[in-house]
């Protein structure tokens, strides 16, 4: 029994290992999202006026398998029924940055029309490998598309290249409307998500109900291409002490032209500080610019004058007379 238990174990920490990029990586990708929700391929009650068929913004979300944006089967959480219904996301702005193991927020613009196309960018790294995002149908009672927890580390360890998916539209539960523009009809009690197909909701009054299909056609296709892959360790190695050496004036802007570069995503603490002496710390942030204790500035601005100084005499040339041209001086006197 114990022997199983022990095997079970590790089993699950395979499977749980199998999908790890490695560490220290940063992915950025780009989300194509293309609609096909077109009167040739669902004619049925498609809506042409008032509001004529379109999709809302684009919602999305990277993070770890502690996060969950919505699940097939389980019941829709109060952001999500909101965003089904009304294409809104302000129940969704408190799941920020670290919020229950999210990474990065990303959104795209909204589609005018029933087929059309947006993108959005987004960045990934190996504790947070997970990509969720939803978009919501105009007009519709609470239906939606997207995709859960969709993992771009691959089974080799390696970020995917590119990954299509191929979205079918979902009901979030939480309105028993069966058409387009049905009135605000609350499902009490909520029903858990489900995949709309040809045959479900069976009922003939159905939008999307066309039992001669097998399976409806795919209401929209999802692609992500990764677009850049940084190593951290790579990114942020940099022999400060080298650089020292070489020169004596750690301050000036040829050393800060060879601090490197440091790439800003969220959830990575883009922050690089070095330490030099007792003049204390040069910091340089994300947006490269440098922070600079008060006597480096004061040594700084010192050097600026003393340069300044030195150019302007050799504008005039060493040894020359300076010549002094002053104007006249007014008479003192009023003469009467």
């Amino acid at each position: 029994m114990a022997l199983t238990a022990l095997v079970l174990l590790l089993s699950a920490a395979v499977v749980a290992s199998a999908h790890a990029c490695p560490a220290d990586t940063l992915a950025v990708y780009r989300v194509v999202l293309d609609t096909h929700w077109t009167k040739e391929l669902f004619p049925k009650q498609y809506p042409e006026f008032r509001p004529p068929a379109q999709w809302s913004r684009l919602l999305g979300r990277s993070h770890d398998d502690s996060f969950e944006l919505f699940s097939e089967g389980r019941m829709a959480s109060k952001a999500m029924r909101h965003f089904a219904e009304l294409g809104k996301t302000d129940l969704f702005d408190a799941q920020r940055q670290g919020f229950d193991g999210i990474m990065d927020t990303f959104g795209a613009d909204a589609i005018p029309r029933g087929d059309g196309q947006t993108t959005a960018k987004f960045y990934l790294d190996s504790n947070h490998s997970l990509v969720s995002l939803v978009v919501h149908m105009v007009p519709s009672p609470d239906w939606f598309i997207g995709v859960n927890s969709i993992n771009l580390c691959n089974a080799h360890n390696k970020w995917e290249e590119r990954k299509q998916l191929k979205l079918t539209l979902m009901d979030a539960g939480s309105d028993s409307g069966f058409t387009f523009t049905s009135p605000n009809w609350e499902s009490d009690p909520p029903a858990p998500i489900s995949i709309i197909t040809s045959k479900y909701p069976d009922h003939p009054a159905s939008s999307f109900f066309y039992p001669e299909l097998d399976h409806l056609p795919a209401i929209a296709t999802l692609q992500f291409i990764k677009i850049k892959e940084y190593n951290l360790k790579e990114q942020f190695s940099f022999n400060f002490a080298s650089v020292v050496d070489r020169q004596e004036d750690v301050i000036s802007n040829k050393v800060s032209d060879q601090l490197p570069p440091l790439v800003l995503s969220s959830g990575i603490n883009a922050q690089h500080v070095l330490s030099i002496g007792s003049d204390g710390p040069i910091s340089v942030t994300h947006t490269g610019r440098r922070r600079i204790s008060r006597n480096q500035l004061r040594a700084l601005r010192m050097r600026k004058l003393k340069n300044r100084r030195k150019s302007k005499q050799r504008k005039l040339g060493k040894g020359e007379p300076r010549i002094i041209v002053r104007p006249p001086r007014r008479d003192r006197f009023i003469y009467i």
